[in-house]
């Protein structure tokens, strides 16, 4: 065999470890039928005239660029069309993806490419999870999150991305000052005149940009009449075109209309992302919700969209997630998942293979290269008119409704699910999602179908006698079909209703459980049998176990009960072989079923009465195999067993193997030449709090500057995000390093309402992101009565956003030494106006210009 021979064989072992159930899907083009050509020619146009829109939208809801977006579709579609499973789904950002993208991101970078870079990391590392997902052969975690949780998190992701695009649509937010005054005031403190007179005021500032008002409106209005009369038609590319030729036409932008700026033509550069092991570990979380609800909703699509006799496997899809976000993360994108409705215009366009996705791949490279220097005046009301449009198709209340009215259980699941995102944000929606989903397969385990069974009449057959007709209890024995996995959240379920049995039926003497659909046993529920045993052993009542399964048999006998199915060629395969090795058949009449199916349940064979109750068939392992099975001495653990402990020692290796490295590699990145003499390196502060980061400094001879504060949540409270110089350069001594510092909140200066009313200075202080906790009382001979004289903390003060401000009010003139009661301290007569206790500098003279003795005088509006 020769070199490449050899070289051959090793690809086609890699490719077929990665590619198992099948080769891509586009090896497969060289039997490609001509006929279908024209189908996939225009379901790629198609597709391509509605992801340029939607990339450029969903970028601004991840906060990057518009570029982003557009290298973020494009490696994407040809890495999914070579190792997809799927011969329809289009793949790229969606909404979901992008609300996600920029909640991780908006804490750690602020210019544009720095987002970019992080987010490129951030789809790294969900290329690296996928991988690692793919090597552990985790591909049944696509069923993992229920559609409940999945129609009610997609709801919440349109809600939360909708209510952000409103704003972008009318040029303005128009509730921010009404919500700024009620979540910005102590209620109680206010009296109830101010706060109406504050609202009223905040109602009265409402401004609408109404171009970017009737732009949007507009947009909207095509793309949804489109969608109802032109189905599989792009209209929101057509659109956009007219709203941008209207941006230049009229110049909307001097008339207050945002437009998106210039976007640079040519292809994604190819670089790869690097990120400080600080941020990686901020992304991770992220990166891991991403991964999952990414693969589940990929899954799902293809499903969806699949042809008859058409399969979908899941650890196919693994390996062509990661290799798309592989590539985007190699060119500037960010993460990306399933697109159904592109999928959705792709089959009506008439797809018929992946070639649709080349073909629209193909049409991006030309917007690339020859259309991105005349975006730069697309309307920005118009790009979120296109993606409410969208995002309006993943509202689905009438789902959740339904799935209410189906199941309760699983409509509230939908509904916590939704409501987690709208009120928390997709970070934590994606928490409570997971949340949710461990929470329902362990309520759905934790409650097994535990059913007494018993004999048809004339038969041998056995049948639920709450559901069945004619079923007859035996005298003395108590038959219990248990169905599910037996493990420590079940096994006192089903202790406690074998208890129920036998108080009902004192008279039982034998307990025989059905084992047929008992798929697993853990050594929680094994010691609960042990126990279960001598319990009814003490009251002279046997227990027995029928139908076990093969894998059943060895664990019980590798938790020493195999005495409960008997030995050699006692093992008892029937119920009615336990039954006989118990006692003479006696009929005893049963109660009457709740349900009655007999006349339709198949009761031919114990299988199909199962079958018939929706319950777990009973399984057929070892039905057929001769009397006597001898156990394998070294009871090996099932093959699931060996796929999982392979999986947890592959991802193990992986991250032991990922540690090391980024050891090795910091290591070697603090290694280096020493600096000069009267040099110093610039250590290393991000991380550090700033009490320690002036320690650092001071230790190598430098001096740590006035802070820079960054209002992020990722970070503790005065932490240093970044620094300038950075880390590892070499400075003179005594040189100033100047530190970026974390704050979980904004900072802001406190505006002068000095000379304003009382709901006006409320409205002003609440629109900064300031909160009023009350107001204080003072004399003052020269402002108005009723008229605030300063704050406390006083105006300019710098302050983060939420600080509780007090207004200090004039009360007018202090009173005359006369007037004052005789039972009361009078001030002092000093002309000082100044005798309240208030911490505020005194407040005369009147520290605004405006401000004057007449009350009739109009208080200078501008803040």
């Amino acid at each position: 065999m020769t070199a490449t021979d050899r070289s051959r064989a090793v690809a086609d072992r890699i490719v077929g470890q990665l590619t198992i159930g099948g080769p891509p899907l586009a090896w497969t083009l060289r039997d490609y039928p001509r006929k279908d050509l024209r189908g996939d020619l225009v379901a790629g146009v198609t597709v391509a005239a509605l992801i340029v829109p939607l990339s450029i939208g969903y970028a601004q809801v991840a906060g990057l660029p518009p570029e982003a977006g557009l290298y973020a579709s494009l490696l994407p579609l040809l890495a999914y069309a070579i190792f997809g499973s799927s011969r329809r789904l289009i793949v790229g950002p969606d909404a979901a993806t992008a609300a996600l993208v920029g909640a991780a991101i908006a804490p750690l970078a602020v210019a544009a490419d720095q987002r970019m870079q992080i987010a490129s990391a951030l789809a790294l590392l969900v290329a690296l999870i996928f991988v690692a997902m793919r090597l552990a052969s985790l591909g049944f975690l696509a069923d993992f999150l229920s559609r409940p949780i999945l129609v009610g998190y997609m709801t919440g992701v349109g809600v939360s991305v909708a209510l952000g695009q409103i704003p972008k649509m009318l040029g303005a937010d128009p509730l921010a000052e009404i919500i700024a005054v009620l979540t910005g005031t102590d209620l109680a403190s206010l009296g109830p005149g101010v706060l109406l007179q504050s609202l009223a005021l905040a109602a009265g500032q409402i401004a609408i940009n109404w171009p970017s008002a009737i732009v949007a409106g507009l947009v909207l209005a095509a793309v949804v009449a489109g969608d109802r009369l032109l189905p599989g038609l792009p209209i929101a590319l057509p659109s956009l075109i007219v709203a941008l030729v209207a941006s230049a036409v009229l110049d909307l932008p001097a008339r207050g209309v945002q437009v998106l700026g210039p976007v640079p033509s040519g292809l994604p550069p190819i670089a790869i992302p690097l990120v400080s092991v600080e941020e990686a570990v901020a992304l991770l979380p992220a990166a891991l919700g991403i991964a999952i609800l990414s693969f589940a909703d990929t899954a799902a699509t293809g499903r969806n969209f699949a042809r008859p006799g058409e399969e979908i496997d899941a650890n196919r899809e693994l390996v062509a997630l990661s290799a798309a976000d592989l590539t985007a993360s190699l060119t500037s994108g960010y993460p990306i998942g399933s697109s159904p409705s592109r999928t959705s215009a792709a089959q009506a366009a008439g797809s018929n293979s992946q070639l649709t996705g080349i073909i629209a791949a193909g049409g991006l490279v030309a917007v690339l290269l020859l259309l991105a220097p005349y975006l730069d005046l697309l309307p920005i009301p118009a790009l979120g008119a296109v993606i409410l449009s969208a995002v309006l198709k993943l509202l689905s209340p009438a789902g959740i409704v339904r799935i209410w009215r189906l199941q309760p259980s699983e409509g509230v699941i939908a509904l916590t699910a939704a409501l987690g995102v709208i009120l928390y944000g997709t970070l934590v929606g994606v928490v409570v999602a997971v949340g949710l989903a461990a929470v329902n397969v362990f309520r759905r385990s934790a409650r097994p179908r535990i059913a007494e069974l018993g004999r048809l009449r004339e038969s041998e057959e056995f049948a639920d006698i709450e559901r069945t007709r004619g079923a007859e209890l035996i005298r003395g024995v108590a038959v219990v079909r248990f169905s599910g996995p037996l493990f420590f959240a079940t096994a006192t379920a089903l202790r406690d209703r074998v208890r129920d049995i036998r108080r009902a039926r004192p008279d039982v003497h034998t307990v025989i459980l059905d084992a047929a659909g008992v798929v697993d046993l853990d050594l929680t529920a094994a010691g609960m049998l042990d126990q279960l045993e001598g319990e009814l052993d003490r009251d002279e009542v046997r227990l027995l176990l029928a139908r076990p399964t093969g894998p059943l048999r060895d664990l019980l006998r590798q938790f020493g009960l195999g005495r409960l199915i008997g030995e050699g060629h006692e093992v008892r395969r029937t119920i009615m072989a336990a039954v006989e090795a118990s006692v003479a058949l006696e009929p005893v009449a049963a109660p009457a079923p709740a349900i009655v199916d007999a006349a339709t349940a198949p009761l031919g064979s114990e299988a199909g009465e199962a079958l018939a109750e929706g319950e777990h068939p009973p399984a057929t392992t070892g039905e057929g195999a001769p009397e006597g099975e001898v156990p394998s001495p070294a009871m090996r653990p099932p093959p699931e067993r060996r796929r999982w402990s392979a999986g947890i020692v592959a991802v193990g290796g992986i991250l032991v193997v990922s540690v090391l490295a980024v050891a090795l590699l910091a290591g070697a990145g603090e290694a280096g030449p020493r600096p000069p003499a009267g040099e110093v390196a610039v250590p290393n502060m991000v991380g550090l709090p700033l009490d320690r980061a002036r320690q650092s400094a001071e230790s190598a001879g430098l001096v740590l500057g006035e802070p820079t504060f960054v209002s992020t949540t990722s970070r503790p409270e005065d932490t240093v995000v970044a620094q300038s110089p950075t880390a590892g350069m070499v400075v003179p001594a005594g040189s100033t390093v100047l530190p970026v510092v974390s704050t979980g909140r904004e900072i802001i200066e406190i505006p002068d309402v000095a000379g304003r009313t009382e709901a006006e200075a409320v409205v002003t202080l609440t629109s900064a992101g300031l909160r009023v906790s009350g107001t204080t009382g003072v004399p003052d001979p020269i402002v108005a009565r009723g008229s605030v004289v300063g704050t406390s903390p006083p105006e300019g003060v710098r302050v983060s956003t939420g600080t509780a401000i007090t207004l200090i009010v004039s009360e007018g003139p202090a009173p005359s030494p006369s007037s004052a009661p005789s039972s009361a301290p009078s001030p002092s007569p000093a002309p000082s106006p100044s005798p309240s206790p208030s911490p505020s500098p005194s407040p005369s003279p009147s520290p605004s210009p405006s401000a004057t003795p007449s009350s009739g005088s109009e208080p200078d509006p501008s803040p």
